[in-house]
């Protein structure tokens, strides 16, 4: 009787320990099917999130892009009060600056392309360089084109500025040729200007090739800060030039001096040897491919004089590479004069400051 007894409890707890066994599963796969839509239901916000913040970032974007251009209000206040042009056609653009326009202000009111223009002539020149300020108002120049003559000079969309500047403004996949031999060589080559004289460079972006014998430079040939003469003797003393917030992403390729933002930084000390002014360089990004043949090859400048120059928050990813290592021949292997850097190639007798900055590009300069 008592092992009938206690065989019976014993049966009793087994049902009942299956009775919660089974509503322990029954449990579980309610809790595997509650998670499974909590996954389902975490993926759908996540992805909700992803396209509310994508749509955000385009929204940005759009914001951005449309903050680039003036509103209408704004560009008849400088046409008004400050004597801009505006500029709304090819048309009226080819008028302007392939007959003059060197003395106003002007601003865009469209992309350009310039494609069907088999050589572009240089806006202005040593005598007369061009003096104003040319707003792109976010707009384009697209495939720009020159093909310089031998011994030309001051070559670029603008040739020569000075006391100007240059903002709001990209010039897309512009090609600049110009001889690179030594009879016929060019010289001040830049794909924006090819010298700059006291001009400011502000929020421009720069793609494409550019190749010259002399002073070679992604966005400008020669940056030239110092007095220089008029042709009757008459000095003329012109301010600092700046460059700022600007993205070239160039090939280029010269003999000498070659950089890609500038070819060279000519001296602008005194008789007695003191720096009178100065160039800043800030918040610029560099790439592509320089090859040089000579000297003086540097992902921002070729080659500087005694001047004094501040570099600040800029980058340059510029592989150069130097086409004479193996030239036993030539005078610069003697001399050994290749001169590379990733900021400048060479300095005579400058102050330099370099800060906040970095270079990750490669030196390919052997020998």
């Amino acid at each position: 009787d008592e092992a009938a007894k206690q065989a019976e409890t014993e049966r009793a707890e087994a049902e009942q320990a299956q009775k919660e066994a089974e509503a322990a599963k029954t449990n579980l796969e309610k809790a595997d099917a509650e998670l499974t839509a909590a996954t389902q239901e975490l993926e759908a916000a996540e992805a909700a999130l992803t396209e509310a913040e994508a749509a955000a970032q385009a929204e940005d974007v759009e914001g951005t892009q449309a903050a680039e251009h003036l509103s209408q209000e704004e560009i008849d206040k400088l046409v008004q009060e400050e004597g801009y042009t505006y500029i709304t056609s090819k048309e009226q653009f080819l008028e302007i600056f392939q007959n003059g326009g060197i003395d106003l202000n002007y601003i865009l009111g469209c992309d350009m392309d310039l494609s069907d223009i088999e050589n572009w002539q240089s806006v202005g020149d040593a005598d007369n360089p061009f003096k104003g300020v040319f707003n792109g108002n976010g707009y384009s120049i697209d495939n720009l084109t020159i093909n310089a003559g031998d011994n030309a000079e001051n070559v670029g969309f603008f040739g020569v500025t000075e006391n100007a500047t240059i903002t709001n403004v990209s010039f897309n996949n512009a090609n600049v040729i110009t001889p690179d031999d030594y009879i016929n060589g060019s010289s001040a080559v830049g794909i924006v200007a090819g010298t700059a004289r006291g001009t400011t460079f502000d929020n421009i972006d720069v793609s494409g090739s550019v190749a010259g014998y002399e002073s070679v430079g992604g966005l400008v040939g020669v940056i030239n800060d110092n007095s220089y003469f008029l042709p009757d003797g008459t000095p003329v003393d012109v301010g600092n030039s700046s460059i700022s917030n600007v993205n070239t992403a160039v090939d280029a390729k010269g003999k000498y001096f070659v950089g890609g933002l500038a070819g060279y930084v000519k001296d602008t000390s005194t008789g007695e040897g003191v720096a009178t002014r100065d160039l800043m360089i800030s918040n610029c990004n560099t790439s592509g491919n320089i090859v040089f043949d000579e000297e003086a090859a540097g992902g921002l400048i070729g080659e500087a004089g005694k001047t004094i120059i501040t570099i600040n928050n800029c980058e340059s990813s510029v592989d150069i590479s130097w086409n004479n290592a193996e030239d036993d021949s030539d005078i610069s292997f003697l001399m050994e004069t290749g001169r590379a850097g990733g900021f400048i190639g060479c300095v005579n007798g400058s102050y330099i400051a370099i800060c906040n900055s970095e270079y990750k590009g490669n030196l390919d300069v052997d020998g």
